[in-house]
């Protein structure tokens, strides 16, 4: 945690330029709205993506409808987190805006019924992983649930290791139909900017998890045993969090000290200090405010000057660093 709190107090000394704020901005949002939705399967077209974000679209479908809800709760959470407080009141809230797009009239409101996760075994039989909280009980669990929080904190608990906790019990106790995994995540979103880190302004929560989406489920399961016992083991899904957190920050790190390179050696450093081959696209990351055409010449003068090796072809290239020139 304590490299953590490095990173966060160095957000305010990084040398990023406007241009780079406002790319990594609004990339952070459209990234968010794409892989949240799309850890639950909930996907649309890339030219849709940009209309919804863009308030453009004319959303047909179910899917559609509940990724513009995602990016409305979101845009609130960015421009109101500090007048937010965590309680039931605005979980419900939160809950309300992601359906509000939608015929759907369960949105704000605590499951009516009981419900379980389940899971798929190799032969596609699903199986009951865990039961949630019953439908009688959800809303004195999710009260207890935010005033034990902001007891913790008032305590001075670091927010570090209490956000983690409350996101695994909110996810334990399930208290909605639909929509607990996304709502999670933006409460990871909220509860960040609510304690000083920013991390979500310029990178995208989601994105790294969807990326370790295998890991956290997992990490979720093993958490979540013996969970209704008060005996569960928390240490698993608060190492996976603060491994994502801090993986984001070690990329908005790694942005930000190249910036004031040249162009040419922003990608050659970045080649360098990737330990595996790296993509046009996995070098376009670090460089947001840099187009595509820019990258892919800078890339075939490195390769003309025999900085830089070429691995495979077509949408499959990746470049790794000449060690031997």
């Amino acid at each position: 945690m304590g490299i953590i709190h490095e990173y966060k107090g160095k957000e305010k000394l990084y040398r990023l330029t406007s241009k780079t704020i406002e790319v990594l901005n609004n990339n952070s949002i459209i990234n968010s709205v794409i892989f949240s939705n799309k850890i639950e399967g909930i996907v649309t077209t890339k030219e849709m993506y940009k209309d919804i974000i863009s308030d453009k679209a004319k959303l047909i479908n179910r899917s559609e409808q509940e990724i513009a809800g995602y990016k409305d709760v979101l845009k609130i959470i960015m421009d109101n987190y500090k007048y937010m407080d965590i309680s039931t009141n605005t979980i419900l809230y939160l809950h309300k805006v992601l359906y509000s797009k939608t015929n759907i009239s369960l949105g704000g409101k605590f499951k009516p019924t009981d419900n379980v996760i389940q899971e798929e075994d190799s032969d596609g039989n699903k199986i009951v992983r865990f039961k949630p909280v019953p439908a009688h009980l959800t809303k004195e669990y999710i009260d207890n649930l935010c005033s034990s929080f902001n007891e913790a904190i008032s305590k001075n608990v670091d927010p570090l290791l209490a956000i983690p906790i409350f996101i695994l019990d909110f996810l334990c106790i399930h208290p909605f139909n639909d929509g607990n995994g996304r709502i999670s995540r933006l409460l990871i979103i909220l509860l960040l900017y609510k304690f000083g880190y920013n991390i979500s302004k310029y990178i995208s929560i989601e994105e790294e998890i969807d990326n370790n989406k295998e890991l956290y489920y997992e990490t979720l399961k093993q958490s979540s045993i013996d969970w209704h016992d008060t005996k569960n083991n928390y240490t698993y899904f608060i190492n996976y969090y603060l491994n994502i957190i801090l993986s984001s920050y070690i990329e908005l790190d790694m942005i930000a000290s190249i910036n004031d390179d040249k162009t040419i050696d922003k990608i050659e450093n970045i080649i360098s200090n990737s330990l595996i081959p790296i993509s046009k696209k996995e070098i376009s990351k670090y460089l947001p405010d840099i187009s595509m055409i820019t990258i892919e010449r800078n890339l075939n003068k490195l390769l003309v000057d025999q900085k830089i090796i070429k691995i495979n072809s077509g949408k499959n290239t990746k470049y790794i660093i000449n060690k031997d020139k």
